[in-house]
Formats: C-alpha cells, structure tokens, sequence
C-alpha cells in the first residue's frame, strides 16, 4: 500500500499544476492571439493597397508578420512636380552616406501610418499627405533583417529641411540611377523607375 499523502502535499501539487496549464495557455495566447474577437490583418502586398489598408495601421506586436524578428521601417516616396525627395544618410549611421526614401524604423505597439508621419516630421520638418501604398520589401542584412513598407505621399505642410539626415533633393526619376540606394530598396528603384 501506498502511504497516504497530506492534505498540504496534494493541495500543493494540484496549485502546481493549475499554474502549469494557466502559464501554457497564457503563453499561447500571447504568441498566437488566440481568443481575440478578430484576427491580427497581414501585412500589405499589393501595390493596389492604399494608406488605410489595414496593414498599414499594424501594431509592431502583430505576429502575422513573415519575419517576426526583423525591424520594421516605414518609408516615404514624397512627390511634388514630377520629382522625388530622397535623403543622404549621415556618415555615422548604418549606410552612412548612401541615398534612401525618408523614413525609418517604428517603435514598439506604433503603427506604421503613426511611424510614417512622426519620422518624416522629425527628419524634414513636413506634414506629408498619404496616397497609396508601393511596395513591402523584406531584406536580410549580415546583421539584420529589415521589412521597408514604401508609401507614395505628397506634401500636406511646411518646406523640407535636413534635420535628422545629411542632405536631401528633389530628383527626376530617371534621375535616381545617379545615387547611391542601399540594396535593399533596389526593387523599389526598379517600379519608380518604371512609371516615372
């Protein structure tokens, strides 16, 4: 026979395992966002997509990205008479010097229509005005992996002025071959040059 376990014993183990299945099942629905009234939206893939599309207002903690690790960077492809503002990175950044579309990376429960429009104001100083969505790139570099979500805009307020990049310019988009982009934006360059 076996001997009999105390009250506390069982009672202790019983706890242990409520808390092993609460924990597991807490953990499952953090990962997966099992339980919510409505699945988290995917992210955008189509150049028919527009600002609103639910994609574009995706929280950073959304799982149904394909690269659940990588940075995600919302980027501006600003138009004003036929022209395309592009930035030079300063030297001290990753990619210093090279070109880019003003942008850059969103932070934590941020949408990317909220990144958009706080990082082009703190780099230019400019209110910009949404049209539609371009492209969604994922890139991997040595050292990180990057999803850049491009946004053709047009400029809603002020005058742009470098204040977080080193130089920027009005260019023609036959004009972009001219510069110097990081690889990653390479497939963008390609559509704009396309249609420009």
């Amino acid at each position: 026979m076996k001997p009999k376990q105390s009250r506390g014993i069982k009672g202790l183990r019983s706890l242990s395992r409520a808390l092993k299945i609460a924990s597991s099942a807490f953990g499952r629905l953090a990962m997966t966002g099992e339980g919510s009234r409505r699945r988290p939206p995917r992210p955008p893939t189509s150049r028919r997509c527009d600002w609103t599309t639910p994609g574009f207002g995706r929280a950073r903690n959304d799982t149904s990205c394909p690269f659940p690790f990588s940075v995600d960077v919302a980027c501006a492809v600003i138009r004003e008479g036929g022209k395309i503002l592009i930035t030079r990175r300063r030297e001290k950044d990753h990619l210093g010097g090279l070109w880019e579309f003003p942008g850059g990376k969103r932070v934590a429960a941020e949408s990317l229509g909220a990144c958009l429009e706080r990082e082009i104001f703190e780099e230019l100083g400019v209110r910009i005005r949404p049209k539609r969505f371009l492209q969604c790139i994922h890139y991997r570099y040595p050292e990180k992996r990057v999803s850049l979500y491009f946004y053709e805009c047009g400029l809603l307020e002020g005058t742009p002025f470098a204040r977080a990049s080193l130089e920027f310019r009005w260019v023609r988009p036959f004009e972009l071959r001219n510069y110097s982009f990081p690889p990653a934006d390479e497939a963008l360059l390609n559509l704009l040059r396309g249609v420009g």
